[in-house]
């Protein structure tokens, strides 16, 4: 005696599925011979569609954000702009401030930065930098609690000491080298 499982098993295709009949055969109408797999189809067609759809907005609204971040006014604008001129175009992107950074949407042509100014962006002369070469830096004995060796801007004198200064042996710089980096001066062969 077979099983309901091997009868299952072997139970022609035929008889479980159905297909529709080919036009012109006998099977119903035409609306019942396109139901089966013809609807199925359209189904995942419209599924996939929906997800196509929803992914394409999704990037849409992400793209939208992030252009709507980098509308600063290009390069070839700022060129020959004073700082005022350059503070006017960004009145024109950021407006006032309303709790974000106001410079994010604003860049400012070499020498210049931007900084907040009564809640608005302004593009301002960048700060001198302490140095450009290792020419523009020198060492300074530093005795203020401690015997202490700073890389300074050419020029500067050692630091005044508020309390006692302390005596060393040696002195604090001997042997070492000040050296110009990224615009900072520093020490640049400590022990």
């Amino acid at each position: 005696m077979m099983s309901d499982v091997a009868r299952v098993a072997h139970t022609p295709l035929s008889t479980t599925a159905r297909r529709p009949a080919p036009p012109g055969e006998s099977g119903g109408s035409p609306l019942t011979r396109m139901m089966g797999e013809d609807i199925m189809f359209h189904d995942t067609n419209l599924r996939s569609m929906k997800m196509h759809l929803c992914a394409l907005l999704a990037t849409t609204a992400a793209l939208t954000t992030l252009l709507s971040a980098c509308g600063a006014p290009p390069v070839g604008d700022l060129d020959g702009a004073e700082g005022e001129t350059l503070s006017e175009q960004a009145d024109e992107l950021a407006g006032p401030a309303s709790g974000r950074l106001t410079c994010a949407v604003v860049r400012c042509m070499d020498g210049f930065v931007c900084e907040e100014r009564k809640g608005r962006a302004a593009c301002v002369p960048a700060p001198k930098r302490p140095c450009v070469t290792d020419a523009d830096c020198s060492l300074v004995d530093n005795y203020c609690g401690g015997c202490n060796c700073n890389a300074v801007p050419t020029g500067t004198s050692a630091p005044k000491c508020p309390g006692d200064e302390v005596a060393c042996l040696v002195a604090p710089c001997s042997g070492l080298t000040a050296s110009c980096q990224a615009g900072a001066c520093v020490i640049a062969n400590e022990r």
